[in-house]
């Protein structure tokens, strides 16, 4: 006589689950695995189509030299399956779909339209497009138009990552009027927007990042920013041309900021300080400060005691030496000194209670 139990062991329970729940299992792995899962039986031919959860990542890159003829060959066999997921894609809704790729110029312009209006039609709630291209000067941006929005409803969007994707002041406004539950925002890499003028759209969000540091040389005038209430987390990236001012503005108009991460680009130890008033009114809320790329020379310098002199509850202050760009030789002498700086200037102007990092 067979135990009950063995019976029971054998049996694929899993299957019997209902089809949400399996397709919420699915939307939890890379789609490459999704949709392995075709082969396991009848029952889960259909299901990986169902999937709420689209995420691409063209990671050749890093194996293949990009000069090589085969690189060319990836690129477009990395597109095609793209769009072929797409194709066969059944679900009504997606909740998030991410593309990073290598883009260096326009010839796979009319498939990222069609991923645009798939992940609109599909009334994406996360959306990241990455074409960040680590070998060139990013000769080539994807351009998002006004034109391939306007046939959209976009109130589905909560967070907006666009990295080498060229987006107007008119554009990125409009953006902002049509999604009432957008909390987070990343502009990288945008050469029409030099610099984004705030207006009364931005008050819903809780995140936003901004990358001041590149094809940016000085940044003289600054728009009259609102109070941006629901701001939690900041984050910027800036060059010497935009630095003290913008910190200074940003701070004052965020008042229940807690976090404020800053990575500095191409700081050099000749950078001259920046003249500014002491704020009438210390910032309350802030807790964490992270300063990226830190090298300890008079601006970024200037920058972390102005903060440091402007709150009156952060509780850590993080220097790190590296520089933002994960791809840049590191000199361990260099970042050595930059900690040594930090110590020497910061330790004995540092609130009462907060703690000094040094990474």
């Amino acid at each position: 006589m067979e135990c009950g139990w063995t019976s029971i062991c054998l049996k694929d329970l899993i299957s019997y689950l209902p089809d949400g729940i399996l397709v919420s299992i699915l939307s939890r792995l890379e789609i490459e695995q999704a949709a392995r899962t075709s082969a396991l039986a009848r029952r889960w031919r259909y299901l990986w189509t169902f999937t709420s959860s689209l995420i691409f990542k063209f990671c050749d890159w890093r194996i293949v030299d990009h000069e090589d003829k085969l690189f060319g060959l990836k690129c477009r066999q990395f597109v095609d399956w793209v769009n072929h997921i797409l194709k066969f894609h059944r679900g009504m809704i997606i909740d998030e779909f991410s593309i990073q790729f290598c883009l260096d110029d326009n010839i796979f312009k009319s498939d990222i339209d069609g991923w645009i209006n798939f992940a609109f039609r599909k009334r994406v709630k996360r959306l990241k497009f990455n074409f960040r291209c680590t070998w060139t000067n990013g000769n080539w941006n994807y351009p998002l138009t006004a034109h391939i929005l306007h046939y959209h409803r976009l109130d589905s969007l909560t967070s907006l990552y666009l990295c080498h994707v060229d987006v107007t002041r008119e554009v990125l406004e409009y953006i902002l009027f049509v999604c009432p539950l957008l909390e987070e925002l990343s502009i990288l890499h945008s050469r029409s927007l030099n610099f984004i003028q705030v207006s009364s759209y931005l008050l819903q969000l809780e995140t936003l990042e901004l990358n001041l540091s590149w094809g940016l040389k000085k940044l003289r005038y600054f728009p009259r920013f609102p109070k941006l209430r629901n701001l939690r987390q900041l984050e910027l990236m800036l060059n010497p041309g935009v630095s003290m001012l913008l910190c200074a503005y940003l701070l004052r108009a965020s008042p229940l900021l807690r976090m404020l991460k800053i990575e500095f680009w191409d700081f050099k130890d000749s950078t001259k300080e920046t003249k500014i008033r002491r704020p009438k009114h210390l910032h309350k809320s802030l807790k964490v400060l992270e300063l990226n790329g830190f090298i300890g020379c008079k601006a970024d310098l200037q920058i972390a005691s102005y903060i440091l002199g402007s709150t009156v509850s952060l509780q850590e202050i993080i220097i790190d030496p590296s520089h933002p760009n994960k791809w840049a030789p590191e000199d361990p002498d260099t970042q050595q000194l930059a900690r040594m700086r930090a110590r020497q200037h910061l330790e004995t102007r540092l609130p009462f209670g907060t703690q000094l990092v040094l990474r």
